[in-house]
């Protein structure tokens, strides 16, 4: 499991924490894929969608019961994917990056922790 885990993450203090980074890392992600220059944290126009979004996280990683390995996994697959992601309209494009990237890190860990080797 640690031969897909080598990033060094930002020290983060609880799950609402580690949230409120996927959702940052994930607007990044998606700013990036979209064409703008500027980042999230930057990006005034961004303020309103900002916070549904960090909720519509949160929210998602509670009801789901989501544990922290997926969580880190969900967030090595968002920075690794965002070089290579291409998005055309900006409809729904973090709740798609961030469920896409949730749904593959869940998967992988079952298999890991299940003792099958991982699929890429």
């Amino acid at each position: 499991m640690s031969t897909f885990i080598l990033y060094t993450f930002p020290a983060v203090s609880s799950t609402h924490s580690i949230a409120d980074y996927i959702a940052e890392t994930t607007i990044g992600a998606v700013d990036t894929a979209l064409g703008y220059r500027s980042t999230a944290w930057n990006r005034a126009s961004l303020g309103g969608k900002r916070v549904p979004f960090k909720r519509f996280v949160w929210d998602v990683i509670r009801r789901a019961s989501v544990k922290t390995p997926v969580l880190l996994t969900t967030l090595v697959y968002i920075t690794r994917a965002k070089p290579h992601l291409h998005i055309e309209t900006e409809d729904w494009a973090c709740e798609r990056v961030f469920l896409g990237a949730l749904m593959v890190a869940s998967k992988v860990c079952s298999s890991v922790y299940l003792g099958e080797p991982p699929t890429f």
